[in-house]
């Protein structure tokens, strides 16, 4: 049984959250919108560099598992091994900024790569972070502690799109300082991780990559949320895959320049996000998960036809804010279910399979995208993707009732006066 956290030690991890949120939502802009900018604008890329860019970081989360096996094996703690990949994620950004660097022109596969293992490392250390979470928060403040700092991240992700997005749009070869800065904030990362609580999981020096996959077996509820998870998920990616290409890419009719993009694809949602973070944190401290589930579901489905079936830009922002909002609930959910449904030592094995199930529909849904997107339309995309999150959701559907039956039973009726 583990002992709850002490309030020293969660007010340590909560402060130190807060501060990682600037550089970690900085950051996030690089996934949303600048990798796929800078790869269209600064060198006219071809679509398989950027469905390698888009791929990178779902490839991240389908190996989260080697992360946890790391830990393992290495006897480093969680905030350690975190750490060394942060270090990893600086190198990587450093490599893609000297694709830019000197008199002749970018080198692509310099910039592919780079940025590839930059975004690969800022994915594969999500399951460390979830038990960081569960070590040093309480059940009962766990969502509200967690949509704080992700309303942080937000506006710093927001303060970071609108300065990098106006900087590049008035000079797009200066992407290397750009990513040069995002490597100093990976470093930051790392700094704040090592300060929290020092967490700790189980060591083993012979464990196998594959040991956190026997909960699958064993657990069905979870199987079953996994698989609705998996058809949600791919339809959610395949639109998402497409945020930025649709508006940036002259063929889709848009075109946008740098601070349109920015705006549209990260200020927008970002502050969507802000908004509706918080409330959705207490939710998942209150509902019951499945209700929660689905209510965020029906908010994507509004929003990925809105973006791709409405058009015109006020029909793009009223869509993106949409997603946003759906996408702030989706963050609580995503990154704390399994603390509801894991014993408290096994999460970091829950979430790793979690995201490696999120790595096979991420590596693999911008692909789908740019092919549907290519062969048919942006509406054709939009329409796939609200189709899979509706069966997804229609799925959890006998787990509500369930839900909503046992509360039923559980409620106490008073005895008649007299019998």
């Amino acid at each position: 049984m583990t002992s709850a956290p002490s309030q020293m030690r969660t007010q340590r991890t909560f402060t130190l959250d807060l501060l990682r949120a600037v550089p970690a939502g900085v950051l996030l802009t690089v996934v949303t919108t600048f990798a796929i900018l800078i790869a269209n604008q600064a060198f006219a890329a071809p679509d398989w560099a950027k469905g390698v860019l888009l791929a990178a970081s779902p490839l991240g989360m389908l190996l989260g598992v080697s992360a946890v096996t790391f830990v393992r094996r290495s006897g480093l703690t969680v905030n350690q091994g975190g750490a060394v990949i942060n270090a990893v994620e600086c190198g990587g950004f450093l490599l893609a900024a000297a694709s830019g660097w000197g008199d002749g022109p970018p080198v692509l596969w310099m910039f592919v790569l780079g940025l590839s293992v930059a975004m690969f490392c800022m994915s594969v250390s999500l399951p460390l972070v979830a038990q960081i979470y569960r070590s040093q928060y309480p059940d009962e403040k766990r969502g509200r502690l967690f949509s704080l700092a992700a309303m942080v991240r937000a506006g710093a992700s927001i303060a970071g799109a609108t300065v990098v997005g106006k900087f590049l749009a008035g000079d797009m070869n200066a992407y290397p300082v750009a990513l040069v800065c995002f490597a100093v904030a990976s470093l930051m990362v790392a700094a704040c991780v090592l300060g929290m609580g020092k967490v700790e999981i189980q060591q083993a020096k012979r464990a196998k990559l594959l040991d956190a996959f026997r909960h699958v077996k064993d657990d069905k509820p979870f199987l079953k949320l996994l698989t609705s998870w998996m058809i949600l998920g791919f339809g959610n990616l395949m639109a998402m895959a497409m945020f930025v290409e649709a508006v940036a890419n002259p063929k889709y009719g848009y075109a946008y320049d740098a601070d349109k993009v920015t705006s549209l694809t990260t200020v927008i949602p970002q502050v969507a996000f802000i908004l509706f973070v918080y409330s959705w944190g207490r939710l998942f401290d209150r509902w019951n998960f499945y209700v929660l589930r689905a209510g965020i579901n029906v908010v994507f489905i509004a929003g990925v036809i809105v973006y791709y079936c409405v058009g015109g830009w006020w029909g793009l922002c009223i869509g993106i804010a949409l997603h946003g909002i759906a996408r702030s609930g989706g963050n609580v959910a995503w990154s704390l279910w399994t603390t509801k449904f894991a014993e408290p030592d096994r999460v970091v094995d829950y979430m790793a399979v979690h995201t490696f199930a999120t790595g096979i529909r991420g590596t693999l849904a911008p692909f789908v995208a740019l092919a549907v997107a290519g062969q048919f339309s942006l509406a054709t995309v939009g329409a796939i993707s609200a189709g899979m999150m509706t069966i997804a959701t229609l799925m959890i559907v006998p787990d509500i009732k369930l839900a909503h039956a046992r509360r039923k039973s559980q409620m106490v009726v008073p005895p008649k006066v007299g019998s």
